[in-house]
């Protein structure tokens, strides 16, 4: 079922006439000898997950699916402006006009899940993005805006503090720039 996590030692072990198993895509644990000595077994894995690393990491035949990225938590960050964060770390804003500005990083709809994110999109209708936005939010690694997006103002440290972040490229329509919008971004 899609609620298993763990894959316990011997759980499918000395299945000589297991031909296939289902692992769901949230699967963070297989154990070594899970699957010993069922030569014959073939994992059905997720495209990207810890189940399809497992295993080719143990040269067991595998086939693989898409992978299907679930909502963890959504809401509002402005008037016409969404957020959408999924289990793989992608935040997707979306919707339109202005995202709301924030007194720190603690008062986000998202502040509980900042660690969590690793990837942010601004969707194309989003025409700025607000103050601490994503200040602090340490793990993202990449910072993309929609093609043909309608952003005009970067907020003071929207994006401050972002440890991975290397490049972001900023759309052609920015007239301003906050304080700080992209400070200590030190591999920026």
């Amino acid at each position: 079922p899609e609620t298993v996590k763990t894959i316990g030692n011997l759980a499918f072990g000395y299945c000589s006439r297991l031909e296939s198993v289902y692992i769901p895509q949230d699967v963070t644990l297989i154990y070594p000898k899970a699957f010993q000595k069922s030569a014959n077994v073939v994992l059905n894995v997720a495209e990207g997950s810890y189940a399809e690393n497992f295993a080719r990491t143990n040269s067991y035949a595998y086939e693989t699916r898409g992978y299907i990225d679930a909502v963890l938590a959504s809401g509002e960050c402005g008037d016409s402006a969404t957020w959408t964060l999924y289990k793989s770390g992608k935040m997707v804003i979306g919707g339109s006009g202005v995202m709301d500005s924030y007194a720190n990083q603690n008062e986000t709809p998202w502040a509980d899940h900042l660690k969590q994110i690793k990837e942010i999109v601004i969707g194309k209708d989003i025409t700025e993005v607000g103050q601490y936005a994503f200040g602090y939010a340490h793990n993202v690694e990449k910072v993309t805006f929609e093609e043909g997006s309608k952003l005009e103002k970067i907020g003071g440290l929207a994006f401050y503090y972002m440890l991975y972040v290397t490049e972001v490229e900023i759309p052609e329509t920015v007239k301003t720039i906050g304080n700080l919008a992209f400070g200590y971004c030190s591999r920026l």
